[in-house]
């Protein structure tokens, strides 16, 4: 559909994520460091999936929708993550799939 960009990016990981991560991985970095609240922190390698810009919403505060967002909740349970994580993305707003008015479709174009 969409010619989305993958990019490689560098993730922070943190002493408490390592149940999730295998350190021993060749995408976790052996650069680590110690950070100003005395925390060791790592880098894993990860992949985006990024929208060309002309596919941005001119309004960027726009509430996602229940199945976008019911996917992306999902995920984060299924893949065990942080309970606070998980809590926070439960309170945020959604819409129905089919409430979406013109604003969602209403994109920046090319410049």
């Amino acid at each position: 559909e969409h010619q989305y960009e993958c990019r490689e990016i560098r993730v922070e990981v943190y002493a408490s994520d390592y149940p999730l991560t295998d350190p021993a991985d060749d995408d976790v970095s052996a650069e680590a460091n110690t950070n100003s609240a005395n925390t060791t922190t790592s880098f894993i390698r990860a992949f985006a999936f990024v929208s060309p810009r002309q596919f941005e919403t001119k309004n960027e505060r726009l509430a996602p929708s229940d199945r976008y967002l019911g996917l992306i909740r999902k995920g984060a349970r299924d893949m065990e993550l942080c309970p606070d994580y998980c809590t926070w993305l439960e309170g945020l707003s959604t819409i129905p799939e089919n409430c979406r008015g013109s604003e969602y479709y209403d994109v920046k174009g090319v410049d």
